[in-house]
């Protein structure tokens, strides 16, 4: 019962995806799962950098922007994309620290102003994106798979 059960699945999941698949519908799926990971890559490794340099004097802390891209695969789906990653000049905060190297006539640093809590909640809502991303490219891959195997039976 089990294995006709399964079959029957199979079989209607194969009617259904099968012109997914010739439309190339699971290929852009996997595409644009492929382009979120990178992206959030990017935005994790800004996070840390931002992070790294928090008490560096002179380092201006970044910030990301996205942008929809339109790919060239279909009508229909738009990816994610960097669109620039910029320095933020005006987030600077004067330290009053006259031992330090650094520092002014009047014993002022200018130190960037980051906040870690933020930076590492940048971090883990990438962490988490790409966890769903990376679930998406899979169940993706299997779909393919599994539809290339019923068509070779």
């Amino acid at each position: 019962m089990r294995g006709r059960l399964f079959f029957a699945v199979s079989f209607s999941l194969a009617i259904v995806l099968s012109p997914c698949l010739y439309a190339g519908e699971l290929s852009n799926t996997q595409k644009i799962a492929s382009d979120a990971l990178r992206v959030n890559e990017i935005r994790s490794r800004v996070a840390a950098e931002n992070m790294a340099n928090a008490k560096s004097p002179g380092y201006h802390p970044k910030n990301i922007q996205l942008r929809a891209e339109k790919k060239k695969f279909g009508k229909g789906p738009e990816t994610v994309a960097v669109k620039r990653i910029s320095k933020d000049a005006t987030r600077v905060v004067m330290s009053y620290e006259p031992e330090h190297p650094q520092a002014d006539a009047n014993g002022y640093v200018a130190l960037p102003e980051v906040n870690p809590m933020i930076e590492l909640m940048n971090m883990q809502e990438s962490r988490h994106s790409s966890e769903r991303f990376l679930k998406i490219h899979e169940a993706t891959t299997d779909t393919k798979h599994k539809l290339i195997g019923m068509m070779a039976r």
